[in-house]
């Protein structure tokens, strides 16, 4: 397994000394590959779509029913939502209108035979600079390495789908450094 995401720091304030209370306040700060996408549905169909900013194109990654074949020759990615967040659910109930945007958090990646495994979570920026809610998880299967795959250029910064104001901090390998309360 090759773990993509560091764990820098975690801050929390439990309510009371037993851990089945629960906190009044939780953050993890991350470094990590991260991607903006835009959520949006066309034709009944969910996908996520990654806009490069060099070349003006835009990867359309389709979210797929596990228990469903996908038909053709397009990349998909299965997406399992938060639906038991009020927020979550606005946002997917507005992208069927229009888009909703997202971040994707590259978690880990695992090679089973020819394929590649990628994993991670899919983020919802909230108005602080730098910090997130988490709104789901994802993963997908590659063939191959994934080496040509857009998704995995969008994580190593060289589509630059991220501003300035959704990260604290960037090194010089694509990783980015967020808060996720």
């Amino acid at each position: 397994m090759m773990i993509r995401t560091e764990i820098l720091e975690t801050d929390i304030n439990r309510i009371s000394r037993n851990h089945f209370d629960g906190t009044n306040f939780c953050r993890l700060r991350l470094r990590g590959p991260l991607c903006k996408a835009r959520r949006q549905v066309v034709d009944d169909q969910p996908e996520l779509c990654i806009w490069n900013n060099q070349e003006k194109t835009e990867t359309r990654l389709r979210e797929y029913d596990p228990e469903a074949v996908p038909l053709d020759g397009s990349e998909h990615m299965l997406v399992t939502w938060d639906t038991s967040r009020q927020a979550v659910l606005r946002s997917l109930k507005h992208s069927v209108d229009t888009s909703s945007k997202f971040v994707l958090l590259h978690i880990a990646s695992m090679t089973y035979g020819k394929f590649v495994h990628v994993r991670g979570i899919v983020l919802h920026r909230t108005e602080l600079h730098g910090t997130f809610k988490r709104a789901g998880y994802w993963r997908m299967k590659c063939e191959g390495d994934c080496g040509s795959s857009e998704l995995l250029n969008a994580f190593n910064g060289m589509l630059r789908t991220l501003d300035v104001d959704d990260y604290l901090d960037a090194d010089s390998d694509g990783q980015h450094t967020i808060d996720i309360d």
